[in-house]
């Protein structure tokens, strides 16, 4: 993206540095091109693209995160986890469960012989290949809609151009009349 916006200035910069209308016009292509890159920004395709990008970040997270220690905690109580337990509530009278009986257990793998590490640098190879599909997706859409700019604005210069014609054509026209009326 700052690649695009870059080498367009540079361009308008090198097709009129002399004069301060060109400074002036180098200053509204800069604003419409960043007007352009926002559009792109906001698309669907762009932004889908973007999501991927962040999708695949969070796989690298999720694949660092799983050689990571586990803990997990179980319960055999009837009833519910209370907040206190009562006096006359042991683990002899079984009438009143309501004291906690449950099992702690942590895990952590030892050695996976480089697989884990193996399988998290496949996941930042996928986040690099979504960056690259990203950006290629953002240049593509950024050049359609630049080329479409660029077509509107020369349709308005030619509707220009006729419309100076046509007035040109009738004040000819009258001048023509006036002749031809004045013998």
């Amino acid at each position: 993206m700052l690649r695009v916006v870059t080498i367009i200035s540079v361009f308008l910069w090198g097709i009129g540095s002399s004069s301060a209308r060109a400074t002036e016009a180098h200053k509204l292509a800069r604003e419409s091109v960043e007007t352009l890159v926002e559009i792109v920004s906001e698309s669907s395709a762009v932004v889908s693209f973007r999501n991927e990008i962040v999708i695949a970040d969070w796989r690298i997270k999720q694949q660092a995160a799983a050689d990571a220690p586990q803990v997990t905690f179980s319960t055999t109580g009837k009833i519910p986890i209370a907040d206190s337990v009562g006096k006359s509530a042991d683990r002899v009278s079984d009438v009143d469960r309501r004291y906690l009986d449950g099992i702690f257990q942590l895990t952590k793998p030892l050695y996976d012989w480089g697989r884990n590490d193996s399988l998290v640098q496949a996941a930042e190879f996928r986040k690099r290949s979504a960056v690259q599909k990203y950006e290629m997706m953002f240049e593509e859409q950024l050049a359609r809609l630049m080329s479409l700019s660029l077509d509107f604005v020369e349709a308005e210069d030619q509707v220009i151009a006729i419309d100076r014609d046509i007035e040109f054509l009738s004040q000819t026209l009258v001048a023509v009349r006036q002749r031809y009326e004045a013998g």
